[in-house]
């Protein structure tokens, strides 16, 4: 995947440090624990656990949810708002919107807000139609307005969904009740118990029954305020029980057990009239199933069961007595209410003859459409449904229960996830399948279950990922596979699926990578593989996918690395490794792939300084020698250990290591700097890093911590400045990034806040300025940049650029609203111009993109229009000569690039276009000489350095003649140079390969030309720079090599002229001009590095 720099020419910067370490969670384990807590009415403790739950989280918007959900249970009516809100306005694929939407309606009801909770509910159900908790708890919300007549309409909906919402059947009574329909709210009643027995509204359900039966004033009440008066068949029975004629002791009730409630339920399935062509709810819902047990002679079950939960002993003994009875009536009630479900049919004689009908999967929605006759297959068209009722699939079966045509599927929130064709039961035809954004994943065709022709796939940002062909089912012809940018990676050949024929791998530039070739699926014949710059890294032979003959290995320069000979895979014979100057640098005898015998280690005059004698790969004894040849470490196997202390052809100790009887490391190794110092400790098990490994800074400061597991970082990672302070921080599994990583910046500011999941940033990357105030917040999904928001100096939201499909403008504003960047994204890396602005508009720089890589011409200004960079980028990589100049416009310093590393000549240069450093480097390291010049063009010293490492250094004597070398040890060298004149050019300190202490510089008047101050490399106080007059030319400071507060510049005279404020290496805050004579000319306005206003002065 692409991660980005958010703004590739605007300095990023940091906020306040995170004192917590985060900590991974398992948030599925989180989530269900409070819930349980939840469940047992710890409704804080819940709170507390989901809190736990970061934004970032795969499972955050459950999270969000059931705290919304704890919220309310505990009252804390205005948070669950708040989270309701939070959770319906994530990003992600949301599993839960419609609870949160149900939830969200409800607490608005809860608050007093019921016109807001009708809206919410109404725009819910248009999205999950079949979701019966929007129906229910909306009717819950016309209740609570006193609009029982609607309420009933929602209940009533509710229930043909879903007969198992169990409190819609009391909702359902209590509604009738306050609309004066007494019968009508009696049958509902009935209805509850007899779904739930032991429901929570039971214990209510039957009071109100025997309020009703009993004819109380209350119930009186309600018939007596009812504004529609019963048709005859209601009419007539009301009449009938609130007249208490069943409780009269000339009516014969069926049961035994004689109660009020069993004798007015007896006298309503008597005289209660039931007609196939009546419309009323009841009737067709309730009445059909209460009349057929009523004529079947099994009402005492009835009763019986619907008081299940009375704990009175007759209907205890009853049911214990009956139980294979009541379990026969339960499972016939089940598929009473089951039909109703399944058909949502509220006519009765309409039920059984419907053949369209809901499928169920363990209480929850699966699908619509025929069943066969035998209920084996489905047959037909069918529709399938998520639980809460939004669409998940579409097609057709055969008769027997096959996919047959054209199939499609959706994501949960509906957009498209796939369609595909069948015939009789297997795949024909073409098969597309789509990611989230739109964008196609994949396309292909099949014949008869198999892939046949075309097979393309592609990355989320749409650009191609693979391409290959199919012949019956097997891959056939050339395979094309891809980088995120549409570059090619790899072509290869196949043959009935099995690699045959020329394999090339390339990089992302376009150059080749690797060249190889197979045939029935193994390598064969010449192999190479390349450097990025074109250059040969590794050449050799395989025979049926072994190593087979000479290999050979080589520096990025071409130059022969090592060299070897395999048969049948295994080394055979002397494995020798050289110099890239071509000295030869040490011999391994081989035999049969394993060690065995003498290794020998030269250094580059061709004295043997290391021999290491193996038996099988079982290091037996290591010895170690000077120049002189004088041995200065000896090491022999003891049993099963052999501990030694290892050294460098300087003769400095390097590590210390310990090998078990395996030749595997073990225990703890360590290893050192030349001064002796430790670099880096480590603990290894059977041959691998298990535990903890440290590295160190030259000063003893930590470098970095991490746990390792089986030689991969798997816990906690620290990585730390040079001064200390912490620079990043988070963790590993299995060697890739997870969870938080928080940067920091060297005064221990937070700079960015990054979330991974399996080595991917997903979810949000946060930038900060040293203030703590959000710059940037990038929302990632598999590593792609979905959206991008900018925010001012306030924290306000200045712009936000959305890529949903990978692709879009690109674009950063000042605070004033005036364009900061343009550019574009095209799969998801910039694609074309990218130009950056000043606050008015003027260009900062130009430089341009293709596929994600800088390609072309870069030029970068100083404010005011002259030159601050200019160079060329080829596929990426800087090439060719770069030039850099002062804000004056003066050249400063010019250098070769060749693949984005330095080779060659680097010439710095003084204001007056005469030469100050000249540098050689060599794959972007200093390699050669460094010749440090004056300004009058006497030399000041001569440094020579191998790959980055100072060597030796000279200078001139007084005839003009270089002296002879005087060499740098690598623990620690006073450095001492003189003018020709005699008089000192320059006096400093090296520890270990590093500048180290006061470092100071002459003019050959003996005056100082500048005074600095480093720690291993690193700038640290103040720094100097002196006219040869002895008047300040700069006085600038250094915290952790970074400019940081004020700095100033003088005339020779000692005139102020500039004055810069800077906040870590930023300049921040105010800038100041001044005229010759001292006034000043201008202020600019910088905030962390950005120019925002410029005054010039009267």
């Amino acid at each position: 995947m692409k991660y980005w720099s958010l703004l590739v020419t605007v300095f990023i910067t940091s906020s306040v440090a995170l004192a917590q370490k985060s900590q991974l969670i398992n948030s599925r384990e989180l989530i269900e624990h409070g819930t349980q807590l939840h469940d047992s009415g710890e409704y804080k403790k819940a709170i507390a656990i989901y809190d736990q739950i970061d934004r970032n989280d795969t499972n955050y918007a459950w999270s969000v949810y059931e705290k919304a959900l704890s919220c309310s249970a505990d009252s804390q009516y205005n948070e669950a708002i708040k989270y309701c809100e939070e959770g319906l306005s994530l990003h992600s694929d949301n599993d839960h919107e419609a609870e949160l939407y149900n939830q969200y309606g409800s607490v608005l009801n809860a608050v007093g807000q019921s016109e807001k909770s009708l809206t919410i509910f109404d725009s819910a159900i248009v999205k999950y139609p079949s979701f019966s908790l929007l129906y229910f708890n909306k009717g819950i919300t016309y209740v609570t307005m006193d609009r029982y007549k609607e309420a009933e309409e929602l209940f009533k909906q509710t229930l043909i969904i879903n007969p198992y919402m169990y409190s819609a059947h009391f909702y359902l009574g209590i509604s009738a009740l306050h609309q004066g329909k007494i019968v009508q709210a009696y049958l509902s009643f009935i209805g509850y118990l007899l779904i739930t027995p032991e429901g929570k509204y039971s214990s209510k359900a039957i009071k109100l029954l025997d309020e009703i039966a009993n004819a109380k004033d209350e119930i009186l009440e309600y018939k007596n305020k009812r504004t529609e008066a019963p048709d005859d068949n209601y009419g007539l029975v009301e009449e009938v029980v609130l007249a208490k004629i069943a409780l009269e002791k000339e009516y014969k009730p069926l049961l035994s057990l004689d109660d009020a409630i069993p004798r007015q339920i007896q006298v309503i399935f008597e005289k209660l009239e039931r007609k196939d062509e009546d419309n009323d709810f009841w009737s067709q819902y309730y009445l059909p199933f209460y009349k057929k047990v009523f004529n079947e002679n099994r009402f005492e079950f009835f009763v019986n069961w619907i008081f299940e939960n009375v704990k009175i002993k007759p209907i205890q003994d009853f049911n214990r007595k009956n139980k294979k009875e009541m379990e026969a009536f339960v499972n016939e009630v089940s598929a009473y209410f089951n039909l109703i479900r399944s058909t949502r049919q509220l006519k009765f004689s309409k039920r059984q003859g419907e053949t369209n009908r809901y499928l169920f999967d363990q209480g929850k929605l699966l699908g619509k459409g025929k069943v066969s006759v035998d209920g084996k297959f489905l047959t037909g068209p069918w529709t399938f449904y998520f639980p809460e009722g939004n669409l998940s699939a579409t097609g057709q079966f055969t008769n027997d229960g096959k996919r047959d045509g054209f199939w499609t599927y959706y994501y949960h929130d509906g957009a498209l996830k796939a369609s595909e064709n069948y015939k009789n039961g297997k795949l024909d035809g073409e098969a597309i399948k789509y990611y989230k954004n739109g964008l196609q994943s994949s396309h292909q065709f099949f014949v008869q279950d198999q892939n046949e022709g075309n097979y393309t796939s592609y990355y989320q940002n749409g650009a191609p990922y693979m391409s290959v062909n199919y012949k019956n089912g097997k891959a056939e012809g050339e395979k094309k596979e891809f980088y995120n940018n549409g570059s090619i990676s790899r072509i290869s050949h196949f043959a009935g699926s099995r690699l045959e024929g020329p394999s090339i791998l390339y990089y992302k530039n376009g150059s080749i990578k690797e060249k190889s070739n197979y045939q029935k699926d193994a390598l064969e014949g010449s192999y190479q593989s390349l450097n990025e710059n074109g250059t040969v890294a590794a050449e050799g032979s395989f025979v049926k996918g072994k190593g087979e003959g000479e290999w050979k290995y080589y520096y990025e320069s071409g130059k022969l690395k090592s060299k070897c000979v395999y048969k049948g895979d295994k080394r055979e014979g002397n494995f020798e490794e050289f110099y890239e100057t071509g000295e030869l640098k040490a011999i391994y005898p081989y035999e049969k792939g394993t060690l065995n015998g003498e290794c020998i280690y030269y250094d580059k005059d061709q004295r043997i300084f290391g021999k290491l004698v193996y038996a099988r790969d079982v290091l037996q004894s290591a010895g170690y020698f000077d120049k002189l040849g004088k041995q200065i470490g000896f090491a022999r196997r003891n049993n099963d250990l052999i501990s030694l202390d290892a050294y460098n052809a300087e003769g400095y100790k390097t590590s210390h290591l310990n090998y078990d009887a395996k030749g595997n490391l073990t225990g703890l190794c360590t290893y050192y700097y030349p001064s002796g110092k430790i670099s880096q400790t480590e603990e290894y098990r059977d041959g691998k890093i298990n535990g903890s490994s440290i590295s160190y800074y030259r000063n003893g400061q930590k470098k970095s911590e991490v746990t390792m597991v089986d030689g991969k970082e798997d816990g906690y990672y620290t990585g730390y400045f040079l001064n200390g302070q912490k620079q990043s921080e988070g963790w590993y599994r299995n060697a890739e990034a997870e969870g938080h990583w928080i940067s920091y910046d060297e005064l221990g500011n937070v700079t960015t806040k990054t979330y991974y999941i399996d080595g991917e940033i997903g979810g949000y990357k946060e930038e900060f300025s040293p203030n703590g105030k959000k710059t940037f917040e990038g929302h990632y999904s598999n590593g792609w940049l979905e959206s991008l928001t900018q925010y001012d100096t306030s924290g306000q939201i200045l712009v936000v650029n959305r890529f949903p499909r990978g692709s879009g403008k690109y674009t950063l504003l000042y605070p004033n609203g005036n364009r900061m960047v343009e550019s574009h994204f095209v799969y998801g890396d910039f694609d074309g111009a990218y130009t950056s602005y000043y606050f008015d508009g003027t260009i900062e720089s130009v430089q341009f993109f293709r596929s994600g890589l800088q390609d072309s011409i870069y030029h970068s200004y100083s404010y005011g229009g002259k030159t601050n960079t200019i160079g060329h980028f080829d596929k990426g990589k800087k090439t060719g000569e770069w030039k850099y100049f002062d804000e004056d416009g003066n050249l400063s310093n010019q250098a070769v690039y060749n693949f984005d590393m330095i080779d060659g000549l680097s010439t710095y240069y003084f204001e007056n276009g005469k030469k100050d450093i000249e540098i050689h480097y060599k794959d972007d390291h200093r390699h050669g000489s460094t010749v440090r010049l004056d300004p009058d063009g006497s030399v000041a010293y001569a440094v020579r350095y191998d790959e980055d490492v100072p060597k030796a250094y000279n200078y001139q004597d007084t005839k003009g003649n270089f002296v002879p070398e005087i060499l740098i040890p690598s623990d620690s060298c006073q450095f001492k140079t003189y003018f020709p004149n005699g008089k000192m050019a320059r006096q400093c300190t090296y520890v270990d390969d590093k500048l180290s202490g006061l470092d100071i510089l002459y003019y050959p008047n003996g005056q100082v030309r500048y005074r600095d101050s480093t720690v291993f490399g690193i700038d640290e106080g103040p720094r100097m720079e002196y006219f040869p007059n002895g008047k300040i030319r700069k006085d600038y400071f250094y915290l952790h090599d970074n400019n940081h507060g004020i700095c100033r510049e003088f005339s020779e005279n000692g005139i102020i002229q500039k004055e810069f404020a800077y906040w870590n290496g930023a300049l921040h805050g105010t800038t100041k001009y001044f005229k010759t004579n001292g006034q000043l000319k201008q202020t600019r306005h910088y905030y962390y590095g950005k120019l925002l206003f410029v005054k010039n002065e009267n």
